[in-house]
Parts: structure tokens; C-alpha cells; sequence
């Protein structure tokens, strides 16, 4: 798994340079890549196929009880098969369709980075490398979303999504490090043995909100689903990808995973049910009331993701199935439906359904795989999406929780569906029309036809997909082993009954739309989310503003008041609060000499505040740091005392040098000024003091000094222990120091890029 991961990294970084070298080929070669990726990963079926698992680990900060874990079952097995069955359908596609666009190499970059990013969040075994994978998709969706990165619209929604899936991500991270302080372990692996130490915790509560915090950023549920709309101003492959089968997808995959730890109790009942319902409802109105079609199908994918949630919440094995199916059926028919939406663009130049229309008679192939795919979302017979409908109904009747409401709002939410699918996957194709007949290269079709086809095959082989991925990825979610059969006929029943009046009430509200006038979006707008993320945006930068004005004020001494400020609150605080009274217990001996040097180093330092005469500041400073060395080579450290030596020199010569170009000496300080830097003085000497002292009459641990003692030779090849330390703490700092250039470096090559773009435009 790890080399899998790897391939895929690996490729990402290559992606440019493979551009430049195949240009139009390098979809093919990108796809083929992946798809042996895919294979590698395939191999492992004959051991999930048997409810079992499989797990690699690598030691990475144990001290830290962090491995580099990965961990396949059932749950992960599904998930990576989609990430990459339908990646490489999507760089295929978005070869031809980026054809001739600017940045393409860059393109190809961004979504193998994503690739390798989801892939190796769900087959994550360890909590924290499951956490750095989340975040890099959030960060190669930035990029991603961000594409048209010239255009603003671009760049302001690249950043929303960025910063509410980044909020979400930090909250995650606080959930995963309260889940570790409670079972004692980041491997998922071993948690799925400890629910009752999460469970029955005090901080349950805190640990469900904040996971689920990350849950409902990443898979757009309310209050946070305004990111997924506005994510569309990215090309119709990102969407397809990101936006219907993956990224979003990774919440649910996360609720998924960790449900077997935390999941069936009431909090999580109530919390999913209330949220997952009122989104699904909500995403349904508003994605009725749109007329792009990329809207359309973004609000319905909202839609869609607050059903899953809502059935992780039921949190029973129909629910569960149900959950799985749906999500698959998902995957292929909103995949296709965006992939043939970016196709309608680009024939028709147009994305508006009130201006589309008739496009079966100039692009006939593309509108019977439009027509599947939205027959599939409908939840049609002889469809994969019937049976996700056809579960979901039958979870909801079949459970005590939530009896005849939760019936009644999966069927409202699924009439929604059914309008959304006939708007976006039908309209467009039937009525008159206008264009000529519109030649779309065979290629283009191979993806949407690929996905909508596998929506309508597997509905013929329920049985080997239930044993092959079904049953399994149930029983890894569930805990426990079960066996449920998918059938394509369960006799006249009520959610039969529940469908036929989804096909009815949606194919209704479609034909009547413009009768309803359903404002449900304008209500929304008065409380809508999105405007308290922009007010949020302009507070902060309000605060940034006013705070760059107060502290950066561009006199010296203010900032080293703020920063000793905050440093005294640091040492100050602890020393209240742990009512560290005693300061020195130990006998003080001090010699004669040794009082006469600190004498003359306290009376240099305070003739240096009161003379008029930059001569005498600049000797009395040197009194002190002289002085300063000879302390040091009192206590053993000629090294440093050496160094203090040709630093004072060095310094006394330059200020001398310096001397004779200042301007004549002037007191412009207040005389307020002078005794609030006094008092600000003197209370930092104080605590600095208080704080040596208490260190001084610490116990050290002899620990360290005999481990250095001892192996300073051996392994370091220094007889000088001060200097191995020294050297392996500058190697250190070397190592950031040089981090700090390369990101500096980066900045710059992006500025010039920046302006050599901007030329190229004002030119144009």
C-alpha cells in the first residue's frame, strides 16, 4: 500500500515534466499509471472479500506512538477503488477537455496530488497520518478550485473552501488528540477495541462535536455547506471529482470509519439525524430553485450528502447498506452528470437550463448518457440508484427512531432529487432547438459513458457486488459480521409503493416548477451562513488593520515592549498559579572579588540609562559584557567567554566608528515616557531574576548529561560534549534556516511570475 501511495505521489510531482514532453498524450499515460495503481490495489480483494484486513506499518514517531500505518478492510477497499476507478476517468477526460487551455501541466499536478491525498486518507490505519491526508486534500483543493486563478471570483471561493474545511480540520485534529488521551492509541486498529473508553468518557461529547465539526465542513452539511456551490467556478472534471464523488465524500467515509468507536449512541443519533435531515431537505429546495446546471447539481450533492449522514445516524445495518449503496450510486451518476454538464458548456456555450434546450437532436449519444445518469439519480428500475432508493425507504421504515417523520422527509427529499435530475440531466436535451449539430470528439464521451453504464450493469449483478464490496464494507463499518442480500425485486411493498410516488411527485414539481415560486433560498439568504463567513472575513481584516496600526508603529522600544510583554505574561502566570514562593533554599557562597564584578556590572548597566554622553554609554557597556565574560570564565565556559570577548571588541569598535556620523544627542522622550520604561524595566529584571532563581534550585535530571557523557565519543566522534551538542542542534537550525529560504524563494519566484503574467495580459 505504501509503494501504491507512493506511485501516486510520486507521479503528481512528475506530472508537469510529463506534459511538457507528451502534451496531448499525457491524459492517456497519467491514466494508465493510475489504473495499475488501481490493479496493485485490487490484488488485496481476496483478503477483504473474506471479511478480513489487512495492515502495514512503519515506524515513524514512535516516541510520539505515530506510525506510518495503512489499513484495509472492507470500508477502505471500497473508498480507494472509487478514488481510483473514477480518477483516472477523470484525468482522461480532462485531457480533452483542458485541451488547448493555459496551466494544463499544473492541472495535472494538482489532481494526482489529490488522487494520492484521498487514496491515502482512506486507507489510513493511524489517526494522525489520516489527518495530514485530509488536509492535503484540502490543500490540492485549494489549487484545484482555484484553477482560473486569474479571475477573482476564483481565487475568493478557492480560499472559502480553504479556510471552512481548514476550521474543520483543526477541530478534527483537537477530536483526534482527545480520542489518543482517552484510549491511549492513534491506530485505528486498536481503537476499534476501545469504544468503551471513548464512549463512556466525560469528554464524549466534546470529542463527537469536534469530529463531527470536521465531518460536516468537509461534506458540506449545514451550517457549512455554502463552500460546495461556490466551488463550482472550478472546470467540470474538478467538480465531477472533488465536488460528487470524493472530497466530499470523506466525511461520510470518516463517519464511516469511526462508527464502530463512537458511533449508535444517542448524541450521535440526534446530532446526525438533525443535521443530515434539515440538509438534504434544504440542498433540495434550493438546488430546484437554480438554472445553472452546475448549481443544480451541486446543491443536490448537498442534498445527498445530508441523506448519508442521516442514515449513519439511524445507525442500524439497513441504514448502514443503505448509506453504502446509495454512496456508490452516487459516485457514478453525479460523477456523469457533471462530466456531461462540462460538455453541454462547451458545445452550447451556456449553462443556463432556461436558455438550453433540444440538444438530444445536436448531440444524440451525450443526451442517452445524460438520460441514464439522471435516471439513476431519479431512482428508476433497471438503475443502481433505484436500489440505493429502494434501501433508504426500507432503513427508514423498518427502525423505532424518528417512526413516519423520518419516512416522510427521505420521500420529500427524494422528490427534490428526482426534479434536480430531470432539470439538469433532461432539460437540457429535449424542446426545440436552435445550434447546428455539434461534433464532439469520441473521447470526450468515453468517461460520462463509462460511469453512467456502470450504474446501469451493476444493477444486474447484485449478488457478486454484494459479496465483493457490500457485505464487507457493511461488517467493517458495523463490527459486526452479517450477511445482507441485495435484490432487484422485493415484492409490492411500501417502499415500492414510497418510490413510485418519488417518480410521480418529482417528474410534478419539475413540470410545475415555475408555479410553485418556491423561495425557500430567499428565506435562507436572511440567515444564511455564507454572509456570517464574510462577515467573519471583514472582522478579521478590520482587526488586522487596526492591530498593524497600534502595534506596528514603527518605534523600536514599543516593540520590545510587546514582546516583553508577552514574555513576562508567560513567566509571570505560571509562577501565580503554581504559588512558587520559595525562591532560593540552597546556601549562597560568594567571594569578595566576585561581588566587586557584579558591583561594577550593575553600576555600568545603570550609568548607561543616565548618561548624556554616547562615549560613556558605549564604555559602560563594554564594563558589562566584559564583565559578562568573566563570569563565564569563572564557571568554566571559556569557549563562550572567548566569543563574548571578540563580540564586545568588535562592538565597542563599530559603535565608536558609528559615533562620529550621529546627529548631536537629544532627549525627546517625555518624562511620562521615561518612568513607564523604568517601571517596565525593572519589573522585567525582576521576573527575569525570580525565574533564574527558581531554575537554579531545580533538581536536574542527571539523565541527559551521563547520555551525553557516554556517547559523545562513540556515536559523535567528539571529545568535546558541548560542542556534539552544539553541532546537532545547528544541524537543526540549519536545516530550518534553510526551510525559511526555500519558502522564501518560492514567494519571490511566484511575485515575479506574477508580474511577468500581468504584463503578458496588459499587453494582450
Amino acid at each position: 500500500m505504501l509503494i501504491v501511495v507512493s506511485i501516486l505521489l510520486i507521479l503528481s510531482i512528475l506530472s508537469p515534466l510529463l506534459y511538457k514532453i507528451f502534451k496531448g498524450i499525457t491524459n492517456w499515460i497519467i491514466t494508465s499509471v493510475i489504473i495499475t495503481s488501481l490493479i496493485l490495489f485490487i490484488n488485496y480483494g481476496k483478503t477483504i472479500f473474506s471479511d478480513d484486513f489487512l495492515l502495514e506499518s512503519y515506524e515513524w514517531f514512535s516516541s510520539a506512538n505515530i506510525n506510518l500505518e495503512f489499513y484495509v478492510d472492507g470500508l477502505g477497499f471500497m473508498f480507494g477503488i472509487i478514488v481510483l476507478g473514477i480518477g483516472a476517468l477523470i484525468v482522461l477526460y480532462s485531457g480533452y477537455y483542458l485541451k488547448g487551455k493555459e496551466f494544463t501541466g499544473r492541472f495535472y499536478l494538482y489532481i494526482v496530488l489529490f488522487a494520492a491525498s484521498m487514496f491515502g486518507l482512506v486507507i489510513s490505519g493511524n489517526l494522525i497520518v489520516m489527518f495530514v491526508f485530509w488536509e492535503l486534500t484540502g490543500i490540492s483543493s485549494f489549487f484545484l478550485i482555484g484553477y482560473y486563478f486569474y479571475k477573482e471570483e476564483s481565487r475568493i471561493n478557492a480560499q472559502q473552501a480553504l479556510l471552512v474545511t481548514g476550521f474543520g480540520g483543526l477541530a478534527l485534529l483537537a477530536g483526534f488528540i482527545l480520542i489518543y488521551l482517552s484510549a491511549g492509541t492513534f491506530s485505528i486498529k486498536e481503537l476499534l477495541t476501545k469504544r468503551e473508553l471513548i464512549v463512556f468518557t466525560e469528554i464524549y461529547p466534546i470529542i463527537l462535536i469536534l469530529i463531527l465539526t470536521g465531518v460536516f465542513t468537509k461534506s458540506a452539511q449545514v451550517p457549512f455547506h455554502f463552500w460546495l456551490p461556490n466551488a463550482m467556478v472550478a472546470p467540470a472534471p474538478i467538480s465531477a471529482y472533488l465536488h460528487s464523488a470524493t472530497m466530499v465524500k470523506a466525511g461520510i467515509f470518516l463517519l464511516m470509519r469511526l462508527y464502530p468507536v463512537m458511533g449508535d449512541t444517542n448524541e450521535w443519533k440526534y446530532i446526525l439525524s438533525g443535521f443530515g435531515i434539515f440538509t438534504m431537505l434544504m440542498g433540495g429546495f434550493i438546488s430546484v430553485n437554480q438554472t445553472d446546471l452546475k448549481k443544480i447539481l451541486a446543491y443536490s450533492t448537498v442534498s445527498a450528502l445530508g441523506l448519508m449522514v442521516t442514515l449513519m445516524g439511524i445507525s442500524t445495518q439497513e441504514a448502514i447498506q443503505a448509506a453504502v449503496v446509495f454512496l456508490i450510486a452516487h459516485a457514478l451518476y453525479k460523477g456523469s452528470l457533471f462530466l456531461i454538464a462540462g460538455l453541454v458548456e462547451h458545445s452550447a456555450d451556456s449553462r443556463d437550463i432556461n436558455v438550453l434546450s433540444g440538444l438530444y437532436k445536436t448531440i444524440p449519444f451525450l443526451g442517452i448518457i445524460s438520460f441514464a445518469a439522471a435516471a439513476s439519480q431519479s431512482g428508476v428500475p433497471l438503475f443502481f440508484g433505484f436500489l440505493g432508493k429502494e434501501l433508504t425507504y426500507t432503513s427508514a421504515i423498518d427502525t423505532d427512531f424518528l417512526k413516519i417523520f423520518l419516512p416522510l422527509m427521505f420521500l420529500m427529499a427524494n422528490i427534490l432529487m428526482v426534479c434536480a435530475a430531470l432539470m439538469a440531466g433532461v432539460k437540457p436535451f429535449i424542446g426545440e432547438y436552435e445550434k447546428e449539430k455539434v461534433k464532439i470528439s469520441s473521447f470526450k464521451y468515453i468517461s460520462p459513458l463509462i460511469l453512467s453504464f456502470t450504474g446501469f450493469a451493476i444493477f444486474f449483478i447484485p449478488g457478486l457486488l454484494n459479496n465483493t464490496i457490500i457485505n464487507p464494507t457493511v461488517n467493517a463499518i458495523s463490527g459486526v459480521e452479517t450477511r445482507i442480500e441485495l435484490s432487484l425485486w422485493h415484492g409490492f411493498n411500501i417502499p415500492l409503493l414510497m418510490s413510485i410516488l418519488t417518480l410521480a411527485g418529482g417528474y410534478y414539481i419539475y413540470k410545475y416548477r415555475n408555479y410553485f415560486k418556491l423561495h425557500i433560498e430567499d428565506f435562507l439568504i436572511f440567515l444564511t451562513p455564507s454572509s456570517v463567513y464574510h462577515s467573519m472575513i471583514s472582522g478579521l481584516k478590520k482587526i488586522a488593520f487596526y492591530q498593524t496600526r497600534i502595534l506596528q508603529s514603527g518605534y523600536l522600544r514599543n516593540y520590545l515592549i510587546v514582546i516583553f510583554s508577552f514574555t513576562l505574561i508567560l513567566m509571570i502566570l505560571p509562577l501565580l498559579i503554581g504559588n512558587k514562593l520559595a525562591i532560593f533554599t540552597g546556601d549562597l557562597e560568594i567571594e569578595r572579588y566576585e561581588i566587586f564584578l557584579y558591583s561594577a556590572i550593575i553600576i555600568s548597566a545603570i550609568f548607561v540609562t543616565v548618561t548624556k554622553s554616547r562615549l560613556s554609554a558605549i564604555a559602560a557597556l563594554g564594563v558589562v559584557g566584559f564583565g559578562v565574560a568573566v563570569i563565564f570564565i569563572m564557571h568554566g565556559a571559556p569557549d563562550i567567554a572567548i566569543t563574548q570577548f571578540a563580540i564586545e571588541v568588535l562592538t565597542v569598535i563599530l559603535f565608536v566608528i558609528v559615533l562620529f556620523k550621529l546627529p548631536r544627542f537629544s532627549n525627546i522622550s517625555k518624562r511620562k515616557i521615561k518612568i513607564r520604561d523604568t517601571i517596565f524595566s525593572v519589573t522585567a529584571g525582576v521576573a527575569v531574576f525570580f525565574v533564574l532563581m527558581l531554575i537554579t534550585n531545580e533538581k536536574m535530571r542527571p539523565l541527559i548529561s551521563d547520555f551525553y557523557t557516554e556517547n559523545s565519543w562513540t556515536l559523535a566522534n567528539g571529545r568535546n560534549i558541548v560542542n556534539v551538542i552544539l553541532v546537532d542542534f545547528r544541524a537543526i537550525d540549519t536545516f530550518g534556516e534553510i526551510t525559511v529560504l526555500a519558502v522564501a524563494a518560492f514567494g519571490i519566484f511566484a511575485l515575479l511570475k506574477l508580474t511577468v503574467i500581468n504584463k503578458k495580459e496588459e499587453h494582450k
